[in-house]
């Protein structure tokens, strides 16, 4: 090839990689429009709207990433067919997660990598923050915990003479879980525990463990925290034991490590519900931080760390309403769902009181995730998604299943399905609930299963675990106004003050605002002005309001900084029409135009169906991707 055609061919090169280059760019900074259609029902008496806001639990479906929004609606609704009936006071909604990429404007060759990076994200994230936990625990065992267990004994012993459980025999006291050797002769003639045993042993153990602590900062990773849920559920005391002890052939004195040994496991069995308490408190913790450390609202859409944070917000935002509203909140997390409610949940931990986060309860579904909050999940052991990751013998490896085929009349439908396996009448099984699940006792006991003996059809299944968290649930008493029509919601961070400005129909071309300024509009108003904080701030839509006042009118909403912009912050808008027509967006701007910045629309028009009308809901994100959902 000559070179005058080389450089020809690169020039060519060069220019596709411009075109392809601007043409990112280009998408990269234009707005996107999400979109929620709906329709509600009104009085044929009064015109009153008919809605089921005033449901007292809300049944929320978070789909995996690889969803599209039409079949995150199809689950929605199965769950409301199937479950509809006997939960009379449910309201069914769904978070719609998604990574805003371009795959749906590019070859698959180019992209169609976003299930991947979202997945490697979150698991290095989790992966981050268990092993931190770990090491976090371990350290308060040797500083705090077991001190304060050999102080409890030693004043058993001031106050009784003795220890319960603890004999004397030559040098080394046993405890009630060690197995004697009786043809040991350290073990004849027993005398009673000293407290210079007592002490003597705190220091032997504390010394063992201080000696493993190095082995717990090296090798301490995700994939030991798997676990066997026919023995003890989500047991964080299993690295504890089985990786912190030595093992059988480890070259150490027989009978010294013997008593450690039987030491530290009775210490540990004693105080299992506690060490696990306090792991999966420093876990959330830990994860929280890892997040806020890795959390981006301002770059472009396509990254996954930004997909992730704003499905993240978007869930906060939401479930701070439903629960603030009195709500019952059952989180019923599909695949990568899970990610992103374990993201969700452990933010909230750290930021409301145990009474609000008791009103919220986590079913995790064929779950991607090492660790689900309350420890109540439902894993098919022949879907080859879940077990695919488990071969690939990674670091964040998910929870092992625990729903076993016992049979299957299915072929040729996606063995990862929420709709098509886990809500199926044709699989039955044997399932185990993990001994830990919050609220285990409360649950039927073929869900609980203890004798493994219990055969369950996959729909009662998932039912009975959604029913048994609806029970569990305890609602807080309501907090904040709600209303049966229109709401908006609005909070922000990196800036202490945005408003929420909305115009309402008024018949005009002249456009009038409700902000705070002037709180009070024709249809509806605002319940505060927060100067200094972080929100949230709410629009209502009065409760007189009828469907005949809806028709053919268009509310719009706007953010501004106040006073002139121009500085960097996040936002997180929720729109919501009826019990579950809603809208949750996150995003964010380095710097802010002066202007009020519009970012919703709400359309009421009339329907074909008598007593009805249609609504449409539109958040657009300016930071989003120039293609519509």
């Amino acid at each position: 090839m000559s070179i005058i055609m080389k450089a020809y061919q690169t020039m060519k090169l060069k220019f596709l990689i411009l075109t392809f280059f601007l043409m990112f760019s280009h998408l990269s900074l234009a707005a996107r429009d999400y979109t929620q259609n709906g329709i509600l029902k009104c009085d044929p008496n009064d015109s009153k709207v008919i809605s089921d806001s005033d449901k007292t639990t809300t049944v929320l479906f978070v789909n995996g990433i690889d969803n599209s929004l039409n079949q995150a609606e199809e689950s929605r609704k199965k769950l409301y067919s199937i479950l509809g009936e006997t939960c009379t006071e449910c309201q069914f909604a769904k978070v719609y997660n998604q990574t805003d990429t371009y795959d749906d404007l590019l070859p698959d060759s180019i992209v169609k990598v976003e299930d991947i990076g979202e997945l490697n994200v979150v698991g290095d994230w989790q992966t981050k923050a268990i092993s931190r936990a770990n090491v976090y625990v371990f350290d308060s065992f040797i500083q705090k915990d077991i001190p304060e267990y050999f102080k409890l004994l030693r004043k058993e012993l001031s106050d009784t003479g003795s220890v319960k459980g603890w004999t004397k025999f030559g040098e080394y006291p046993t405890i009630p879980s060690g197995k004697r050797n009786t043809t040991e002769g350290i073990y004849k003639n027993p005398t009673p525990v000293t407290k210079d045993d007592i002490d003597n042993a705190e220091k032997k153990i504390i010394a063992y463990l201080q000696e493993r602590q190095g082995f717990l900062n090296d090798n301490i990773i995700l994939k030991a925290y798997l676990y066997n849920p026919e023995e003890h559920g989500t047991d964080f005391t299993k690295v504890l034991i089985n990786d912190l002890l030595p093992k059988k052939n480890d070259p150490v004195d027989s009978v010294d490590i013997q008593f450690t040994k039987t030491l530290y496991n009775s210490f540990i069995k004693e105080n299992r519900n506690y060490i696990n308490e306090k792991f999966f408190y420093l876990y959330q913790k830990t994860l929280n931080t890892v997040y806020y450390s890795n959390k981006d609202l301002y770059k472009n859409d396509a990254t996954a760390q930004v997909a992730i944070t704003k499905s993240v917000e978007s869930l906060v935002t939401l479930l701070k309403e439903y629960v603030l509203s009195g709500n019952k909140v059952v989180i019923v997390a599909h695949s990568q769902g899970n990610h992103i409610v374990d993201l969700a949940y452990s933010i909230l931990k750290q930021t409301e009181k145990a009474e609000f986060m008791n009103a919220i309860r986590v079913v995790g579904v064929a779950s991607v995730s090492s660790v689900t909050p309350n420890n109540v999940y439902y894993t098919w052991d022949e879907d080859h998604t879940v077990n695919k990751l488990h071969s690939a013998n990674s670091g964040n490896a998910p929870l092992i299943p625990n729903f076993i085929t016992v049979k299957n009349q299915i072929t040729n439908l996606s063995d990862h399905s929420f709709t098509d396996i886990y809500l199926s009448d044709q699989i039955t099984g044997k399932y185990k609930l993990p001994i830990n699940a919050h609220g285990y006792d409360k649950f039927p006991e073929n869900i609980r299963n203890p004798n493994n003996d219990a055969i369950i059809i996959a729909r009662q299944l998932l039912i009975g675990l959604i029913s048994s968290s609806i029970n569990l649930a305890v609602p807080i008493p309501k907090a904040i106004q709600t209303d049966s029509i229109l709401t908006a919601q609005l909070r922000w961070e990196d800036y202490g003050d945005m408003d929420l400005y909305i115009s309402e129909p008024n018949g005009t071309q002249q456009v009038s605002y409700v902000s705070y300024s002037n709180k009070k509009g024709t249809y509806g108003s605002l319940d505060l002005d927060d100067t200094n904080g972080n929100g949230p701030e709410h629009y209502y839509l009065d409760q007189s309001k009828t469907c005949n006042d809806l028709k053919g009118k268009t509310w719009t909403f706007y953010i501004h900084q106040y006073p002139r912009g121009g500085y960097k912050a996040a936002v997180h808008l929720l729109i919501k029409v009826g019990g579950n027509g809603y809208i949750s967006r996150s995003f964010g701007m380095d710097r802010w135009q002066s202007d009020k910045l519009k970012v919703a629309t709400v359309n009421f028009t009339e329907d074909t169906l008598p007593n009805t009308i249609n609504f449409v809901i539109k958040i657009t994100d300016p930071t989003g991707n120039a293609n519509d959902q």
